[in-house]
């Protein structure tokens, strides 16, 4: 007879209890003595899984568990009833402070301290039991100094302790460490397809964690590792599963251009410039823009709805970019102001014009999960950051301050994580027991960029080529290939700030038209570091 044996140093279920039955049980061990209280747990689905049996413990586990032989059980009741019995007959000096090691003291099976359970089958009837409980008693029976048994120990697989998916689509992995394991082998797969020796595979990882960043976004993947102890594998841990996750970038371009009364062709080619600029750039975490839906003409009603549907798979890692290019109010007066937002003019293919409310087209951005960049090339635009409660900054020439409440543009804020950690269980089951959140950051829902202050014109010009200055003096500022211009640290990163910084540098107070008239960018948050662009997808 063969025995492999270990001390597990635990009374409690896990995945590594489980790991070395899977592994001995694979390897040829039939039954498993399961000692150790709820240890019987793992040993029982490991038995279960490679069709292979279990000894119980303590009491009798045939019930609750299915791969049961038999069961090596402690009669309590027979041991409590004898303490008692002595105490009582003034016996207890015999077994009070003693350490006895109680056993089979009678030839009778329910007198013992110690048993089989009532189950019988086959050859072993209740019969042949008494009769082997009465040889042991008397002696007949005893252990045999010929019986040689080999001891082996087999090395433990790891286990997956915490799976981190962080918003950018990286996934840090980590599992717990084999003793006198030299690496292990991290194996990882796309849970539809399941089969994780066909999939990735990284090994001679000589820490108990690795960061992994070439996996496919907002995707399900399976993850398991194995060690390397001399030059034998273990088993594969229990499988986990975890979601990449990853940020995705949507763009959504509206020129507005045949008004019933003139033809704005530079509203087109505002969005000409920006379909080049997204092209050409990289989003923050290296990847590009989705192809970008660019419309002309479109009504208040059809841009309400273009929101909803090229931004209708975002989830909230993504960001959304909402650019619009058209005629604003910039003449309302003082008191209509405080009543009502500003709005911008929007023309349907038939040349109808309607007005677009600033509080409407906030209320249908804020739907949108994720978060929102949105920039507006119009007169008056800056109402979207207006505050109407701070009247004396209505013609203030200082910028708003940061802690002016965005209104057209709610200062709504999205309880979102950062990462999101799976915890697993020890059981070997691979499944989620908790998922906490880690250090809560409380980003703003909106990144809004505006061509002029509420109340002043913003300009442009009918070309060659065709376009409005800030959207011109923007897509400058991001440029199209080398470093970006408005990156001032030239670190290779444009946050909203810096491109903030380079428009105004470059347009404010530049005088327009016949009466010298200036215009003035408009941002929130203000002095924000939110990225928006690198230049190259590594740096």
């Amino acid at each position: 007879m063969t025995v492999a044996y270990a001390y597990t140093g635990t009374f409690s279920a896990g995945a590594d209890v489980y790991a070395m039955a899977d592994l001995w049980y694979k390897g040829g061990v039939d039954v498993i003595l399961s000692c150790g209280g709820s240890i019987i747990d793992s040993i029982q689905q490991a038995a279960r899984v490679n069709n292979k049996y279990l000894i119980g413990t303590d009491a009798d586990c045939s019930a609750a568990y299915s791969s049961t032989v038999t069961s090596a059980m402690k009669f309590v009741g027979v041991t409590a009833i004898d303490a008692l019995s002595r105490l009582v007959n003034g016996e207890w000096e015999q077994i009070g402070g003693t350490n006895p090691r109680l056993g089979v003291v009678s030839s009778e099976p329910d007198k013992n301290h110690v048993g089989l359970p009532g189950q019988y089958s086959g050859a072993f009837t209740s019969a042949a039991y008494r009769q082997m409980v009465n040889k042991l008693y008397t002696g007949a029976w005893s252990p045999s100094g010929n019986v040689q048994i080999a001891v082996i120990s087999s090395p433990v697989a790891p286990y997956i302790t915490q799976v981190t998916a962080r918003r950018d689509g990286s996934v840090s992995v980590a599992w717990s460490a084999v003793p006198g394991a030299s690496g292990y082998t991290l194996y990882y797969a796309e849970a539809e397809d399941g089969a994780l020796a066909s999939g990735g595979r990284i090994p001679g990882i000589t820490d108990t964690s690795i960061d992994l960043t070439a996996l496919n976004f907002k995707t399900d993947y399976l993850f398991a590792v194995t060690a390397t102890v001399g030059n034998y594998e273990t088993a594969m841990s229990p499988h986990v599963q975890a979601r990449v996750r990853g940020i995705n970038y949507r763009a959504l371009l509206i020129g507005e251009v045949h008004f019933d009364d003139d033809i704005c062709t530079r509203n087109e080619g505002d969005c000409d410039l920006m379909v080049s600029m997204l092209a050409s750039r990289f989003t923050p975490i290296g990847t590009q823009y989705m192809t970008p839906a660019k419309y002309t003409d479109r009504s208040a009603t059809q841009i309400l709805s273009l929101v909803g549907s090229v931004f209708s798979g975002a989830d909230n890692d993504d960001v959304s970019l909402f650019f619009i290019a058209t005629h604003g109010d910039s003449v309302t007066t003082w008191q209509e102001w405080y009543e009502a937002p500003g709005s911008l003019g929007c023309v349907d293919p038939n040349g109808q014009l309607s007005w677009l409310d600033l509080y409407q087209l906030a209320g249908t951005l804020e739907a949108v999960p994720g978060e929102v960049v949105v920039v507006i090339e119009a007169c008056g635009s800056g109402a979207a950051v207006y505050d109407p409660d701070h009247p004396e900054e209505q013609n203030a020439a200082s910028r708003l301050s940061a802690d002016t409440v965005v209104n057209a543009f709610p200062s709504q804020k999205l309880d979102r994580a950062e990462d999101v950690i799976y915890i697993y269980d020890k059981n070997g089951s691979g499944q989620i027991v908790q998922s906490r959140i880690g250090e809560f950051r409380v980003p703003d829902k909106f990144y809004v960029l505006c061509a002029a202050r509420y109340l002043q014109d913003s300009w442009g010009t009918e070309g060659p080529p065709a376009r409005n200055y800030f959207t011109q003096w923007l897509t400058d500022g991001v440029g199209t290939s080398g470093r970006m211009p408005a990156d001032a640290d030239r670190d290779g990163v444009l946050t909203l700030n810096e491109l903030f910084s380079y428009i105004s540098s470059v347009g404010d107070d530049r005088p327009f038209g016949s009466n010298g008239d200036t215009q003035q960018v408009q941002v929130y948050p203000v002095g924000s570091s939110y990225e928006l662009f690198r230049a190259e997808p590594i740096y």
